[in-house]
Formats: C-alpha cells, sequence, structure tokens
C-alpha cells in the first residue's frame, strides 16, 4: 500500500478501535507505512492499543511515540542528509533506509515533510516571531537532539528554494507511481537534486 491505500487502512483500523486520529497523524503514518500491508495493520494496531482510553485524537506525537522508533528516525535521517547537502551521508542514510525496507514513495514523504516544516518555520519568522516561537509551532516538535541541525538548516534555506527542492520531490513521487523507472532509482535521484540544491543555498 501506498498513498490513500495506507489512509483507508489507518481510518479503517481506528475506527475499529473507536478512536479519532488527526489528519497530521494520517498524513505522517502514510509517509512512514506501505510497504507491506499486514506490517502496516500491525502498527496501526499497535498505536491504537498505545492511545487507548485516552482522552483526545491520536496525533503526530503519538505516531513518533509508536511507530517512529522503527520508521521516523531512519528516514528522518535521509532528509536531514539531504537538506545539509551531504551526498555522501545520504547515499549511506539511503541505503539503511532501502535495508529496512522503507519503499520511495515512503522516503520522498518524509523529505517532503521535512521541507514544509522549514517552511512553516521560515515563514514564522518570516512574520516576526523569533526563531524559538516559530520553532515552538512545529507539532511534533523537532527531536531534542536534531534540533542544533534543525536550526542550521533554517539559517541556510530561503523559502524560495525550499519550494523548488519540494517540487522536485512531489514530482519524483509522481513520477514513482507511473510505473515508468525504478522507483528507487528515481526517489534518489530526487534526493540528490535536493542535496546538490542545499550545497548552492547560500548563494541565493
Amino acid at each position: 500500500d501506498t498513498g490513500e491505500g495506507v489512509r483507508q487502512l489507518v481510518h479503517e483500523v481506528v475506527a475499529a478501535h473507536r478512536l479519532a486520529i488527526d489528519p497530521d497523524a494520517v498524513e505522517l503514518l502514510a509517509g512512514l507505512l506501505g510497504a507491506d500491508r499486514g506490517v502496516s495493520r500491525g502498527e496501526i494496531e499497535k498505536l491504537c492499543l498505545y492511545k487507548g482510553a485516552t482522552p483526545g485524537a491520536i496525533t503526530p506525537a503519538d505516531v513518533l511515540a509508536v511507530v517512529g522508533d522503527t520508521s521516523a528516525v531512519g528516514l528522518s535521517s535521509v532528509a536531514f542528509a539531504a537538506a545539509d547537502g551531504d551526498a555522501a551521508l545520504l547515499d549511506h542514510e539511503f541505503t539503511l533506509a532501502q535495508a529496512e525496507g522503507h519503499d520511495a514513495v515512503a522516503i520522498l514523504r518524509v523529505m517532503a515533510q521535512h521541507l514544509r516544516r522549514l517552511a512553516r518555520v521560515q515563514a514564522a519568522m518570516g512574520q516576526g516571531r523569533s526563531a524559538r516561537e516559530a520553532l515552538a509551532l512545529l507539532k511534533p516538535p523537532v527531536v531534542f537532539h536534531q534540533e542544533p541541525r534543525f536550526r542550521r538548516q533554517l539559517e541556510a534555506w530561503r523559502m524560495a528554494r525550499l519550494s523548488q527542492a519540494l517540487g522536485v520531490v512531489t514530482e519524483a513521487e509522481i513520477a514513482c507511481k507511473s510505473g515508468g523507472a525504478p522507483p528507487a532509482l528515481l526517489c534518489h535521484r530526487a534526493l540528490l537534486r535536493v542535496a546538490a540544491m542545499a550545497g548552492g543555498r547560500r548563494r541565493d
């Protein structure tokens, strides 16, 4: 499953447990799951059991607390490497993500989410908020040990280049679904393009 199939599965399992889920949490799950329906269902079931009778809908923070230890950390490492412009580290993290069974679409979606989070903070800072205030708007928050790295990327990237990079990633996801070139190849090329953009970001 990818995309809409994962979203439908999420809603199906969550409804069976008589729980609610935030749209952002659904999108995060859609980016993390999908390589295997049985595995995806198991992860969603585990999430529902974790939430249990706790008041409120399932949030992105809940998703990261349960699914993040096996999925989000590895994929966020790919996204951070690309946004750093570190092609060698990117190759390493991409190889690890593939070895762990993450498909190309999942990797691209986490990359897109990372770029959107950078853009959201940039936009908030452009409206007069401090970096600390703007970072506080992110849900889920940046993982503590990754915050210095995220801040450095904020200082380096500009909104126009973030938009261009997001376009590259979006086009790659569409191409992965077209049945043409191997998705892994398309994904890797797109991530390398993002890394190249990061390498030229200070010239913006």
